[in-house]
């Protein structure tokens, strides 16, 4: 059983946005299945690696966005996706350092929350201003 679903009110209407979003919701989903299956510690380098790289992507993306169409918050935007790198940083070293179960929890925990508040309160703050200047 998936942690997150992907729905309708998640859509930020912008098409590859969403599809990243996506790939995003499926990684978090990924270490999930692998807590319950026993073996969270196993994926966590692994999925946070994949993470890392796939957000330096999907935060380049959104924030070209950002300058095409002069989006005016974008300065703190660009701030969140920089707490998130960072904070997904300090969990690889903590993991390095066999952080063990707890940290995947706490790991989990932090993704998920984050995740849906980001996507929910922040990245749908975009959504008119992108589409109203030609961004779907």
């Amino acid at each position: 059983m998936a942690l997150m679903t992907w729905t309708n009110e998640m859509s930020v209407g912008v098409r590859v946005l969403d599809e990243e979003h996506k790939k995003i919701v499926a990684m978090i989903n990924e270490l999930h299945e692998a807590m319950r299956a026993g073996r969270g510690g196993d994926v966590l380098d692994r999925i946070l690696d994949r993470l890392a790289k796939y957000t330096v992507e999907h935060f380049a993306r959104e924030e070209r966005f950002f300058a095409q169409t002069s989006y005016p918050d974008a300065s703190r935007h660009h701030k969140q996706h920089e707490a998130l790198r960072s904070r997904v940083a300090a969990i690889r070293r903590e993991s390095a350092k066999g952080g063990g179960a707890n940290l995947t929890i706490d790991a989990m925990n932090f993704l998920t929350s984050w995740l849906a508040n980001h996507i929910l309160n922040s990245d749908k703050q975009y959504r008119d201003h992108l589409n109203a200047n030609g961004v779907y």
